[in-house]
């Protein structure tokens, strides 16, 4: 338990940095691009994102959870997919170019296609995050994720200026993975992981088939997170873009310090998946934790949309304030969909189950994307964001062993809903007296702790102690 301990303290810290890295820098970045440049960069890195997914068609996931069980054995399976993940980045850079100078037409964003999406495409043969992970080196990823955060922020705060700065983000982008994979393999090469050219092709077909199930979902994935944005661009242009961007990009920022636990928790789950009560225990646990620290974020979230969005993007994203109440509500669907889908089916290796559970997302948001966003405009892209998330959620729940059932009988799910509504009615209760938004945000998460504790004291300590 203290060992575990020591991993939340190291991740969480690096999270926290993180988290206020990214707090500094995105409402920078947002403000100095204006509406239409975070729009144009949000499209690209939506663009590049979808040919990712060409060039890691589940391979990265697949080894993840196998390297998660054997460790140093799986040194081979890391040569396999380095030399595999090389070969596709190729190829897919071949089909980028030709998505960009034959399809798509605005000249900026034909460049920033070439000069960030081809390198990172070949760049993520290198990838080591995904193997610090599995063999639960969480000091180092926590160093390297702060290391390459920080040149990162540096970056930005020294160069970017405008809107025509937009090169300089994608250099400075192409930097801080480039650092970050050099930091990950000084500790993997200290503990016996090597990068080999290993030529295999009856590997590479029976890799691919074993990472197509994950491929496909991440594909899903996307779908139901980035399709929106691909849809309110080519709809309503990139100003909109801009404002729906913006607030979606802030609710994952946030977001990030609760992807802590899922971050410690899967790795752990993967070795129980032949131990049913432990992992049915480690289970309740982190489903506990995420729907104690989910609920207020997101209540809270959308009761102060309008002052955090004036107080991090500033006044030119003052149209955004009711988006943000809707997406605020992505903390807790995301938790549930993260939990359910990526944690649990993910650790066990159910990767059909993993697959129809995103394909179901991929399906409600695409649809809800297409049909509704250019008549609707950006609630229903909202909106789509958010429920996708609550239908994988949903499916994956249906398919997961039944790991939770003295969760549901457990005042620690009904007192965070208490702490919520008397948080709630606090924060309007103080609106207008000129408080600034962070004091209100302590008091709210002061009043939302008290009041929970008050009702679940006891099963807090347990689970604490468990």
């Amino acid at each position: 338990m203290l060992r575990y301990l020591k991993f939340f303290v190291s991740v969480g810290g690096a999270r926290t940095a993180g988290i206020l890295i990214s707090a500094a820098t995105f409402p920078f970045l947002v403000r100095m691009l204006g509406v239409e440049g975070f729009g144009r960069w949000s499209y690209v890195l939506a663009v590049v994102g979808f040919f990712d997914l060409a060039v890691n068609p589940g391979l990265i996931a697949h080894a993840s959870r196998e390297i998660a069980v054997h460790r140093l054995a799986a040194n081979s399976l890391v040569s396999e997919v380095f030399t595999l993940r090389a070969l596709l980045g190729m190829v897919g850079s071949l089909v980028l170019t030709a998505y960009a100078l034959g399809i798509e037409s605005d000249r900026e964003t034909q460049f920033l296609l070439l000069l960030y999406g081809v390198p990172m495409l070949m760049l993520g043969a290198v990838q080591s995050s995904y193997l610090l992970t599995s063999n639960e080196c969480f000091h180092w990823s926590s160093m390297q994720q702060v290391t390459s955060q920080l040149a990162y922020a540096v970056g930005v705060f020294a160069l970017i200026r405008t809107g025509a700065d937009l090169f300089l983000l994608a250099l400075i982008s192409l930097g801080s993975v480039l650092l970050s994979a050099g930091v990950g393999w000084i500790k993997l090469w200290h503990i016996g992981f090597r990068l080999r050219w290993a030529w295999k092709p009856a590997k590479f077909v029976e890799l691919l088939k074993q990472s197509l199930p994950f491929g496909l979902a991440s594909l899903a994935s996307q779908l139901y997170t980035r399709s929106g944005h691909i849809v309110v661009r080519w709809a309503w242009g990139e100003t909109a873009l801009g404002l729906y961007s913006a607030v979606v990009r802030l609710a994952e920022v946030i977001y990030g310090f609760v992807g802590i636990l899922f971050s410690l928790s899967m790795p752990r789950l993967a070795g129980y998946s032949a131990h049913d009560e432990k992992r049915r225990t480690l289970s309740s646990n982190t489903f506990l934790i995420a729907w104690i620290i989910s609920i207020p974020l997101a209540v809270g979230g959308s009761a102060l949309a309008p002052e955090i969005v004036g107080t991090i993007l500033g006044r030119q994203y003052d149209d955004s304030a009711g988006l943000f109440r809707i997406v605020s509500f992505y903390f807790l669907t995301n938790s549930m969909a993260t939990f359910f889908c990526g944690t649990v089916l993910y650790a066990l290796g159910r990767r059909y189950q993993y697959l129809i559970a995103t394909a179901s997302g991929a399906l409600f948001g695409l649809i809800v994307n297409v049909t509704l966003v250019p008549h609707f405009g950006l609630i229903a892209a909202c909106l789509s964001y958010v429920c996708s998330q609550l239908v994988v959620a949903g499916v994956a729940y249906k398919m997961a062993p039944r790991d939770l059932p003295s969760v549901w009988r457990s005042r620690l799910m009904v007192a965070p809903l208490f702490g919520c509504g008397l948080m709630v009615a606090v924060l309007y209760a103080v609106q207008g007296m000129g408080w600034t938004i962070w004091t209100v945000v302590a008091l709210g998460g002061t009043i939302y702790a008290l009041a929970t504790l008050a009702v679940a004291y006891r099963d807090f300590v347990l689970l604490l102690r468990r």
